[in-house]
Parts: C-alpha cells; structure tokens; sequence
C-alpha cells in the first residue's frame, strides 16, 4: 500500500469512526430517559385526575411519576398507574372539590432519573362524561320538539351544546344557557327522521373548560305525517 493509500484509508476510519460514535451518542441520549416526552393532565368528570404521556423514542421506557398540588409538599408517588403494553403511560390521582384551582406539579423520571418538570393550570382543563338519558316530546298542535337529558354532574355549573339534523341533512346546533337540561326545536318537519346530540362542559361561571364533553349517544325520532281524510298519516 502507497503511503497516499495509506493517508486514504486513515481518513476513511477517522469519518467512519466518527459516525459510530455520534450514533452511539444519539443511542445513549435516548436509552438513558433523555427522549423527548410531554405530560398531559386532565380532570375527567370533577372525579379524578389522568396525567399521561408520550415519548418520541423507539426504544421504550418505564417512567415513574410524581405530583403536588399548589404549594402542598412534598412530591408524592403515584398512586394507580396506567399502564399499557407492560409500561407506564400514565397516572391516576384523586380528586378533591376544588382542586382544579391550583396549579398541578408533575415530575416524571426516566430510567437513569433523568427528571422532567412541568407545572400544569389545571382549571381549564376538565372533561365532562357525555350527557345520558336523551328523551324527545313532539307537540303535535304547534310542531315542535323538546329535547331532555341529564348531565353526569352538577348542572348549575355546565353549559350545553345541542346539535341535530333531518335524515341526512347538515347539523345545526345551539348553545344552551347554564344548568338548562333541555331544549326546544320549533317548526319541525313532518314524516322526517331527526337525529339529536348533547354535549357538555364546565361553564365560565365555575371556570370555564377548554374541552367539551363527548357528544352524547344520538337519539333518532321520526316525526309522524298528517292524518288524511281516511285517518291515515301521509
């Protein structure tokens, strides 16, 4: 071998060397809990507390996690993981009357105690369960229609959204004023199908939440046609 074969084939291991290494950099950052990863907290249903979180690694890690709530100490552990796949992807934390007005602290460890904080608001962050029990009175003089339901909480803090359509026509939807469960739809059609939907959320009079409830389950009515000079409904 030449010695300019030789300065070739040095050059060539030096950049191959340095690739192996900045790979094996890149490796190490992501085994060692250093990945990328967010934590999302949500109120579901003023009953309990869901924080989950994502990686943005392909090689998975086990987390664990730990929480205070406003300026009570110390951290504590989580109390009922989610888990999914034989990891952790989330905790389950109790929910007191209120909690919502203070400021959620989250740590979250990786598997070197590599530590990710976060401080989440955590009042416009509630979700509702669906509204259930959906019910449907036509009043046949005047040709309108009443829509009930109830809402899985207390309805003097919840505003709703109706939404509803014939056969397979556009939705139209209406916003119902606070602690209101039920709706009126005037100048109905007859011997039409009408599908209708609830959902809900925490109203701005006890903090408004940035996220709706589920649509509820629809409920399906048909309006019936006039009765002819037989009896029968055309």
């Amino acid at each position: 071998m030449t010695a300019e074969q030789t300065k070739q084939y040095t050059e060539q291991m030096a950049v191959i060397t340095a690739v192996l290494l900045l790979t094996a950099v890149v490796v190490i950052k992501c085994t060692s809990g250093m990945c990328y990863v967010e934590v999302s907290c949500l109120v579901i249903n003023l009953e309990h507390m869901d924080c989950t979180w994502k990686q943005d690694c392909r090689l998975q890690l086990n987390y664990t996690f730990q929480s205070r709530l406003g300026s009570r100490p110390p951290f504590r552990d989580c109390p009922q993981y989610l888990r999914e796949g034989g990891y952790n992807v989330g905790c389950r934390l109790p929910y007191k009357i209120n909690d919502k007005f203070s400021s959620l602290h989250t740590r979250l460890s990786g598997d070197n105690n590599v530590t990710k904080e976060q401080t989440i608001q955590m009042k416009e962050r509630v979700k509702l369960k669906p509204p259930l029990n959906l019910s449907v009175v036509v009043n046949s003089t005047n040709l309108e229609l009443w829509l009930y339901w109830n809402t899985s909480t207390k309805s003097t803090c919840t505003e709703s959204e109706v939404r509803y359509r014939k056969q397979d026509d556009q939705w139209h939807s209406a916003i119902i004023q606070m602690s209101a469960t039920s709706h009126s739809i005037p100048f109905i059609f007859q011997n039409h199908q009408y599908e209708l939907q609830v959902r809900t959320r925490v109203s701005h009079f006890c903090g408004e939440s940035m996220f709706w409830s589920d649509w509820s389950a629809p409920i399906f009515y048909h309006v019936p046609g006039k009765r002819n000079a037989t009896g029968k409904r055309s």
